[in-house]
């Protein structure tokens, strides 16, 4: 099951970079735990994302109030996680009570980018597409931010609604000037919402209003 999970997350990654939404090896990141497991894996920089393997993840132990690298691979052993490690790690900390596993997508969508930079707001956009908003969560956005990763962080907890026990109040939320991170329990389910997010922006930005 690990596997075959690692390897939908690399199918993800290369559909992302086809469609633009991540560059080759830096932009966007993922992280998967598995319920009732007290670890999990992310993905480490420096690997063109359309080329992604299951070996690229670094195993990850949680514990109270930080985490600890494991050795997965040799392969690994000279990357280093994504620095963007500060908005994981916290939403796997209580997996080892979760009764699913939950995976957690980094991209930069184009078109949610340019609705944000143009000023809309994607949660009052949700509210005009019904379909959407009742199969998808969307937080309020959050504000053009300074490059720091524990920032995006805590903001992305805060929107997100994370609470003491690993719970989430949204599936999406949308970060100006950056991009999103998505929450669900496999990863075409979290892409599925970056995706639907990424089209109502674009229907927006091609209307005019």
């Amino acid at each position: 099951m690990t596997n075959l999970i690692l390897e939908q997350i690399c199918q993800v990654f290369d559909i992302a970079y086809r469609k633009g939404w991540t560059t080759s090896c830096w932009d966007g990141n993922a992280s998967v735990s598995f319920a009732g497991e007290d670890f999990f894996y992310i993905s480490t920089s420096g690997i063109p994302k359309h080329s992604f393997r299951p070996e690229h993840f670094l195993r990850v132990k949680i514990l109270d109030d930080h985490w600890q690298r494991l050795s997965t691979h040799p392969c690994t052993d000279a990357l280093s996680p994504t620095g963007e490690i500060p908005v994981h790690w916290p939403m796997h900390r209580h997996s080892h009570s979760f009764q699913t596993d939950r995976v957690i997508l980094h991209l930069h969508p184009t078109h949610v980018i340019a609705a944000l930079h143009a000023g809309h707001d994607l949660n009052e956009i949700s509210a005009r597409f019904p379909n959407l908003k009742r199969k998808c969560r969307i937080a309020p956005d959050i504000e053009n931010l300074p490059e720091s990763a524990d920032l995006m962080a805590e903001k992305t907890f805060q929107h997100l609604g994370l609470d003491s026990q690993g719970c989430i109040q949204h599936d999406i939320v949308a970060i100006g000037g950056h991009g999103v991170v998505s929450v669900a329990s496999d990863p075409f389910t979290a892409l599925s919402y970056v995706e639907r997010v990424n089209h109502i922006a674009e229907v927006v930005l091609l209307s005019g209003k």
